[in-house]
């Protein structure tokens, strides 16, 4: 990625409300972990974010912050 890359992507996240993180059907540890890292950093600088993934293993239950994970959309939202 390019400066200016980087720059329209912080352009981005700073002119959004809402923001989707959406992870591969089959995602692992590492991709949960990422998205919740992702997710934590949203939410510390104060954008409405939401995760999901078809994914529903038990055995990432350890990861925190793994409750906030969603595995459908309610309803439909501006993302």
């Amino acid at each position: 990625m390019t400066t200016v890359d980087v720059e329209n992507v912080i352009k981005i996240i700073q002119e959004s409300t809402n923001i989707l993180i959406t992870l591969p059907e089959k995602s692992g540890a590492d991709a949960l972990g990422s998205a919740l890292a992702l997710s934590k950093t949203f939410t510390d600088i104060e954008k409405k974010n939401f995760i999901i993934t078809k994914n529903q293993a038990d055995k990432f239950q350890f990861l925190y912050g793994i409750e906030t994970v969603r595995h459908t959309l309610e309803q439909e939202q501006n993302f």
